[in-house]
């Protein structure tokens, strides 16, 4: 199973949508709000990301709520 990190922040509607689908598919999943840590802030932007939500599927970068590649990459 592939381990999925999902980074949201406080009051992202996009983020609120991944995470009921997620949940709706069955996904496990690890939360990391950047609006109560900010230290991932400097995980995202070191990783290129400039906003929310950003999945990692094991190695895999995803930005924004993407169905299609995050189906593909999670074999959905």
């Amino acid at each position: 199973m592939a381990k999925v990190i999902l980074y949201t922040q406080d009051g992202c509607g996009p983020c609120l949508q991944q995470k009921a689908w997620f949940l709706e598919k069955g996904v496990e999943f690890e939360e990391r709000n950047i609006t109560r840590k900010p230290e991932y802030v400097d995980v995202l932007l070191n990783a290129g990301a400039r906003s929310t939500p950003v999945t990692f599927v094991d190695d895999e970068m995803v930005i924004g709520f993407d169905r299609e590649k995050l189906s593909n990459l999670l074999e959905l």
